[in-house]
């Protein structure tokens, strides 16, 4: 079978389904948490100020990902369509920065779990789904 490379065309679909996915699956994860979580709350304050902490490192990382490798594969790409290396790096950070941000839903998740407040949770929640929305996969 022989060997397809990949085009622009074919990967902005295939970002495009793999943002969907991610983000349907955020808001299965909210919808679960606060569905399935106990109505128990615990003092979780220092636990939430540690994944804040860590939510906005990888916020930041993510921030780093989106304009380092996207914004030098995309002018690769504008002069160069078929740069197979341009397009590769353009998918890779595409897909990190959608999972860094499913990541950031995922502390609301956990803290839900661990008995923290829908409001504890609800910061996570709204940044790493408004990020997602704001990020769409656009064509280079």
């Amino acid at each position: 079978m022989p060997q397809s490379t990949l085009t622009l065309e074919n990967s902005v679909r295939s970002m495009r389904i793999v943002y969907a996915v991610l983000l349907f699956a955020m808001i299965l994860q909210v919808l679960l948490a606060e569905t399935l979580s106990h109505p128990v709350s615990h003092d979780i304050r220092v636990i939430w100020l540690g994944f804040l902490m860590t939510g906005l490192m990888e916020i930041g990382i993510a921030l780093l990902f989106r304009f380092k490798m996207l914004q030098s594969a995309a002018d690769s790409l504008q002069e160069k369509p078929d740069d197979q290396t341009a397009l590769a790096r353009w998918r890779v950070g595409n897909i990190l920065s959608f999972v860094i941000l499913d990541s950031v839903v995922l502390y609301g998740v956990a803290l839900r779990f661990i008995g923290g407040t829908t409001w504890q949770s609800l910061p996570f929640y709204v940044v790493g789904i408004a990020l997602m929305l704001v990020w769409w996969p656009w064509r280079p």
